[in-house]
């Protein structure tokens, strides 16, 4: 139902960066992308730094395993195709799912910048300790996997090319001074 050119995600336990919007719509436009995604900063209860998730995007290794979480991930709204949509009978991995369908026929690359503060610590309800776990989490990534491989078969993704991010990083830098 968004009626703006993009489409960003947001949970409520997580935080954008300051001027995240900003920096991958510019990054999305200078190097001619439909979805992007940025590097995030998994924190804990006490808000000590647990990892750090970010790096070049490759649609056959995110098929293996999600490395793109969607709150550092925004997609043009046009990248939408009729049949890309948020798979409701998942109770969890819906956004690895939906980004799967996106980026398999969408230019797609990282941003190499940390755009995200995601807590990862152990309150609340948290989907990720709460369903599909142990062999049924096994299970429901498999028939992911299975039905991404079906509709993508070659595994491939519109490649990007070299955008140079540092320049458009030092671009946007000067234009806050």
């Amino acid at each position: 139902m968004s009626t703006g050119d993009y489409v960003f995600y947001l949970d409520s336990d997580n935080r954008w960066h300051e001027n995240f919007l900003h920096a991958m719509i510019t990054y999305m436009n200078a190097c001619n992308l439909s979805c992007a995604y940025s590097a995030l900063d998994a924190r804990d209860d006490s808000d000590e730094r647990r990892f750090i998730r970010g790096r070049e995007f490759d649609w056959l290794l995110c098929l293996e395993g999600n490395y793109i979480d969607l709150n550092a991930f925004g997609h043009r709204t046009d990248a939408v195709g009729a049949h890309d949509y948020f798979d409701e009978d998942l109770k969890r991995l819906v956004d690895w799912d939906f980004i799967l369908s996106l980026t398999a026929k969408n230019r797609t690359a990282y941003a190499p910048f940390m755009g995200v503060i995601y807590y990862c610590g152990d309150g609340g309800e948290r989907i990720t300790l709460t369903q599909y776990q142990g062999a049924e989490l096994e299970n429901v990534q498999e028939i992911i996997r299975a039905r991404h491989r079906r509709l993508n078969p070659t595994g491939r993704s519109e490649p990007s090319d070299g955008c140079n991010w540092q320049a458009l990083l030092d671009d946007y830098l000067a234009s806050c001074e």
